[in-house]
């Protein structure tokens, strides 16, 4: 009844299980380093592990005090280092093109996005950008780039997540906690 948990970021829970007997009972819990600070735990069965098995290690990941993320089925780098690739890609892309350098690739994620992303994820982030509206404003504003017809079950998810709660809570919220990291940050070490 032992489930083995691997810390792989790199490896497919169906690939770590193949030399198992076992392999149901293979899990990927992938933590962020600094691991001790950083609280989220992506969490990764393959087809062959059962429901049952995922849900424990969400509850032992919870119960450490992380903040596990279940995903619904594998895919290669999971979720959070395939956005921070696309992003260095990208970052690579602008050095590359003269438009600015290392630096100011750091600079710009750290003093910009990278606080609000402290807060908010790029989801509730298009809630909030729509005003009073909310999502549904912002994208009839804006428009959609996603799938045709995505745009019905992504305003319907954004609604049932924060539907509850009033866009100005929501701005105050994040307002709040985006003072407090600032008071928080020191300066870099100095070269």
């Amino acid at each position: 009844d032992v489930v083995i948990a691997s810390s792989s970021s790199k490896f497919l829970p169906s690939r770590v299980a193949s030399g198992c007997s076992r392999p149901e009972r293979v899990v990927v819990g992938h933590p962020f380093v600094p691991a001790y600070l950083v609280p989220l735990v992506e969490v990764v069965g393959s087809a062959l592990t059962p429901t049952e098995i995922l849900d424990w290690a969400v509850d032992f990941y919870r119960l450490v005090g992380k903040r596990p993320l279940k995903l619904k089925k594998e895919i290669e780098a999971y979720i959070a280092n395939r956005l921070q690739h696309a992003i260095y890609l990208e970052a690579l892309s602008l050095v590359e093109q003269g438009i600015c350098d290392y630096s100011d690739i750091d600079d710009a994620v750290t003093w910009g996005p990278g606080l609000r992303w402290a807060v908010q994820g790029p989801v509730l982030h298009r809630h909030l950008g729509g005003g009073k509206g909310g999502v549904r404003h912002m994208i009839d504003h804006f428009g959609w780039n996603g799938v045709a017809g995505g745009e019905v079950e992504f305003i319907d998810a954004v609604e049932r997540r924060w539907g509850h709660v009033s866009i100005a809570e929501l701005e105050s919220w994040r307002d709040d906690n985006l003072l407090a990291i600032l008071e928080g940050l020191t300066p870099p070490p100095q070269q």
